[in-house]
């Protein structure tokens, strides 16, 4: 009972993260045409970016849906490997968006900084993104040989 109810949990909070990115994606357009009158090169890299940022989590949190709706028969399948190894590249591409854009930003917002001097820093969110993009990779990794494991002890059966 607990493992279908925190599972059902889980389903609800990833499914209402799916929507909200969702909105914001096809939302994000429009507010950019509304907020930016002139179209000058930055404002279009600035959304592209932007845009390219949302769409990593949007792949994630299906990624996440997808591993979970393949726990109803097993989740040590190929597929989830190739899932947890998405999941880590559109992590990776966020943790340097958040390096590239956050770096300058910490030093405006004077937040707090792990490692860094008065032109900028490395900022916990930093860490944290890495940190969860590597994690992704392990867990593949892990996933991989628990696969193995599970065929040589299907093939000794």
């Amino acid at each position: 009972m607990k493992a279908t109810f925190s599972k059902d949990i889980l389903n609800f909070i990833l499914y209402f993260l799916l929507l909200a990115l969702g909105i914001g994606f096809i939302g994000f357009p429009i507010m950019t045409l509304q907020m930016f009158n002139n179209f000058d090169l930055f404002s279009v890299f600035n959304a592209i970016i932007n845009l390219v940022y949302i769409l990593m989590y949007l792949t994630v949190v299906l990624c996440l849906i997808k591993i979970i709706s393949s726990t109803l028969v097993s989740p040590f399948i190929k597929e989830n490997v190739k899932r947890f190894k998405i999941m880590g590249c559109c992590l990776i591409v966020n943790t340097m968006f958040e390096c590239i854009i956050g770096y300058n930003a910490a030093a405006i917002s004077k937040s707090v900084t792990i490692i860094g001097s008065d032109s900028g820093g490395i900022t916990p969110p930093m860490i944290i993104s890495l940190v969860s993009a590597l994690m992704c990779f392990v867990m593949g990794e892990v996933f991989d040989k628990a696969i193995k494991i599970k065929n040589e002890s299907d093939l000794t059966i």
